[in-house]
């Protein structure tokens, strides 16, 4: 006697597979019709914000002994915040005459100015920037060059920077002087978080 063929189809089992699979993945529609006209009143609705601030401070310097400085420094520190829908660009600034007057030379720059615009989950650093890979790894240090930060929704997030951390400075033999070597870097974080909590 022949053995018993199966009651279904090998390729039934296939199709019955491939059909719980997709049956547990969830599916988004979007309207199609009025996707112009709700766009239309989100950009009339949503108006062009712009905030800001800004501080002046100054020092009057005059001595009868020794002149150590300058007899005139200003510091200039301020932001100017623009905001559209979902779009922010946070641009900061700090400028002042004093990097000239010192006599000697310093690794970094005493005028900054940096550029932080947002988009959604994607946020760039231009200029003089900071950013924080981990506690140990370029937490919160200043750096001149770009990055980006990428954070979508699922766990995943991505951040690159490539500048200089210091510039270069000689040894003039002055007590103040900090000497140090260009310091390039290029960083790479990729993060992919797991809730085990469900």
């Amino acid at each position: 006697m022949p053995p018993k063929q199966p009651s279904f189809h090998p390729n039934f089992l296939c199709f019955f597979l491939l059909f719980f699979l997709l049956a547990t993945l969830s599916a988004r529609g979007q309207d199609l019709e009025n996707i112009g006209s709700r766009t239309l009143d989100k950009i009339r609705n949503s108006p062009l914000r712009v905030n800001g601030g800004l501080s002046a401070n100054s020092i009057f310097y005059d001595s009868n002994g020794r002149d150590a400085r300058e007899p005139f420094t200003y510091f200039l520190q301020g932001f100017l915040n623009v905001t559209w829908l979902s779009f922010t660009m946070p641009v900061s600034y700090s400028l002042t005459n004093q990097e000239s007057q010192l006599g000697y030379e310093t690794p970094f720059k005493f005028n900054r100015i940096s550029l932080n615009p947002k988009y959604k989950w994607v946020q760039s650093h231009i200029g003089d920037v900071a950013m924080t890979f981990s506690p140990y790894t370029l937490n919160g240090h200043q750096f001149t060059g770009g990055g980006v930060e990428l954070a979508p929704e699922g766990g995943f997030s991505l951040s690159a920077m490539t500048g200089r951390l210091l510039q270069a400075t000689e040894d003039d033999e002055q007590a103040q002087t900090l000497p140090a070597l260009d310091q390039q870097d290029d960083l790479l974080k990729l993060v992919k978080a797991y809730n085990s909590c469900k």
